[in-house]
């Protein structure tokens, strides 16, 4: 991130975030917000929708395996489609956690902050999007889900 110099006047930062105490709000305003998010989508949506794209690339692929022609064709824009969706999905959700860990990491090592907002920004935890109660999404998980796909893809070929 770069440094940016305090003699600037930033027009919608100026005198906002540099207070503590606002500093101290907006945060916690971010904490609400991913709190809801969390207990809205982790549950049923993140789990349901991943297994939903994840049967599709599978099945997409196979059709594009043993299918012919124009139905090939249509099969292989799912998959492409498919896997696309979820590798940007999980790469975007990923970066979050990978940038809310950088972020606290700057803010606790900053020289200008003082040791109260060391301690409460090391009380902070990272934003993360979490699936149902197993893992949370990472950068490498888009790895994992392709891994599946192509898994999944070899069994029904094979069986």
């Amino acid at each position: 991130m770069e440094k940016l110099n305090p003699t600037w006047k930033l027009p919608r930062t100026y005198g906002t975030i540099r207070n503590a105490k606002q500093f101290v709000k907006e945060i916690n305003s971010f904490r609400i917000l991913h709190n809801v998010f969390q207990h809205t989508y982790r549950m049923w949506f993140q789990p349901s929708q991943k297994a939903n794209t994840m049967a599709i690339s599978s099945l997409a692929i196979y059709g594009v395996i043993k299918l012919e022609g124009r139905q090939a064709r249509i099969m292989g824009f799912a998959a492409t489609f498919s896997i696309l969706y979820l590798a940007s999905l999980y790469r975007k959700l990923g970066l979050l956690y990978e940038t809310s860990m950088k972020l606290r990491q700057e803010w606790q090592t900053s020289p200008s902050s003082s040791k109260w907002m060391r301690k409460f920004i090391h009380s902070i935890p990272d934003f993360r999007v979490d699936v149902a109660d197993f893992y949370f999404i990472r950068k490498t998980t888009v790895v994992n889900v392709i891994y599946t796909v192509l898994n999944g893809t070899i069994t029904l070929l094979l069986a």
